[in-house]
């Protein structure tokens, strides 16, 4: 196939040997191909295989994070109730959509506060 382009490209009938393969039906699996068939199969099966351990590490990485976020949670919710007892629904709904980064601030902020308020401010 690879010496027929190349004719047809010296010969200035790429365009239609083109045109041609187009209008010809398929009437094998290229997958059963003795040549290509072993290496296409190979090549398939190393991407599964990379794309599993992407997915794995991905995986990781997004549990790790959503470990650090409860625990900085778990963390602000503490000092919150040691500083003013318990707190309102509202502020455990907050609490929840926050990032890591701004639950250290709270943290922060938690220890300056006067009142469960003067987060917000």
């Amino acid at each position: 196939m690879e010496h027929l382009a190349t004719l047809a490209g010296l010969r200035k009938l790429s365009g239609l040997v083109e045109e041609e393969g187009k209008k010809m039906p398929i009437t094998e699996s290229i997958l059963e191909h003795e040549l290509f068939g072993p290496l296409i199969r190979k090549g398939v099966e190393e991407g599964v295989l990379i794309g599993r351990q992407e997915g794995r590490q991905e995986g990781r990485q997004e549990g790790r994070q959503e470990g650090m976020r409860n625990q900085a949670t778990t963390m602000v919710r503490r000092a919150l109730e040691m500083r003013f007892g318990s707190i309102p629904l509202w502020l455990e709904d907050r609490l929840r959509n926050k990032s890591v980064q701004q639950l250290e601030d709270w943290l922060g902020l938690t220890f300056e506060a006067t009142c469960v308020e003067d987060l917000f401010h």
